[in-house]
């Protein structure tokens, strides 16, 4: 068996990518898996593309959407030996504050999504309720969660507690939820990483948290690729995941616990979508807003971080099962 990864190139792989496909397929790879990886579908020769029994692409069957109908055309020309594994991490419609929604509207990435999941041979996703949505569309639909590859991160010591937010434009519409909750920190116990923010967005970013008002000490940290964000990770003690009350939030997925455990850093969320009523160790949810977070965080001070499990092991394994199963079961009936 060979297949194919797609990953939209290395240089310009978003975070998903990276997590759902890149990482985990490049250590299949170095277990014996033999796994071919390319920046998009249509940047490789028919010729180079019939050696392969399996392609696996994130969303979309091209990452350039002024290509779709053309990638459409030239996957319909392939053999049907040849199998599409879609790996979809998020609800494909937008809410309407959605900083990518006007793009995704001009460029038709919904129906762009819809339109691969259809001829999807099997779709890989997150979590059921992702899952049930995606059913409707290909009933050949496998749930793999998401998990970080087990590694030794040194974590350096401070004397004022770090609080990660996660401030790129796709979380901006979850961050006034935390205003209110800031406002009643500590500037001497408490230091904020807000991890993301472009040059450009910084003032807004600092707006919506309202963190001048209250002086706060903060430092913004540039978003990074996806292979080095951990260089800001490590360093947090805890990181803040508000998520507003929308559909698309519903489908997410519980990354950040993943990367809690990881990273070893603590987790105050939604009480909502991937984190309602969650009790694990080191993890507190907080209904609707952060107005209580000095509270919760002094809750958190006395508890372990997020326990590492064995996700990473389970995934691998999953995926593995995934790939012999598809490609024997279709070559039964071929």
């Amino acid at each position: 068996m060979r297949i194919l990864v797609c990953t939209n190139a290395l240089s310009i792989m978003d975070g998903t990518i990276f997590h759902r496909l890149y990482q985990p397929l490049k250590d299949l790879q170095e277990c014996g898996l033999k796994i071919d990886f390319c920046a998009d579908f249509l940047s490789q020769q028919y010729s180079e593309l019939l050696k392969y029994d399996v392609v696996i692409v994130s969303r979309t069957i091209t990452y350039n959407p002024y290509f779709h109908d053309q990638a459409l055309k030239y996957w319909h020309n392939m053999p049907k030996t040849t199998k599409l594994i879609v790996d979809l991490d998020d609800y494909w419609i937008l809410p309407e504050y959605h900083p990518n929604r006007i793009y995704w509207a001009e460029h038709k990435t919904s129906q762009c999504i819809l339109d691969t999941l259809r001829i999807a041979s099997q779709v890989w996703t997150t979590n059921k309720n992702l899952a049930k949505k995606i059913n409707k569309i290909n009933p050949n639909v496998e749930i793999i969660a998401n998990a970080i590859k087990p590694g030794d991160y040194v974590k350096t010591k401070s004397d004022l507690t770090r609080v990660g937010i996660c401030v790129n434009n796709t979380h901006e519409m979850n961050l006034s939820m935390l205003a209110v909750g800031l406002s009643t920190l500590d500037k001497n116990k408490y230091a904020l990483h807000l991890l993301g923010a472009d040059d450009s967005r910084k003032s807004v970013v600092q707006k919506l948290l309202g963190i001048d008002e209250h002086k706060l000490r903060y430092q913004h940290y540039p978003w990074i690729k996806p292979t080095e964000y951990h260089n800001n990770y490590k360093n947090l003690d805890v990181m803040l995941c508000p998520l507003s009350a929308n559909y698309f939030n519903k489908f997410r997925s519980e990354l950040k616990l993943d990367e809690a455990a990881a990273f070893k850093f603590k987790v105050i969320a939604s009480d909502f979508g991937p984190y309602r009523s969650n009790k694990s160790p080191g993890v507190e949810t907080c209904f609707q807003n952060f107005d209580n977070l000095d509270e919760v965080l002094l809750k958190l001070k006395s508890q372990p971080v997020p326990a590492v499990t064995n996700k990473w092991a389970d995934a691998q394994q999953k995926r593995i099962d995934c790939l012999h199963e598809i490609v024997y079961y279709d070559s039964r009936i071929n």
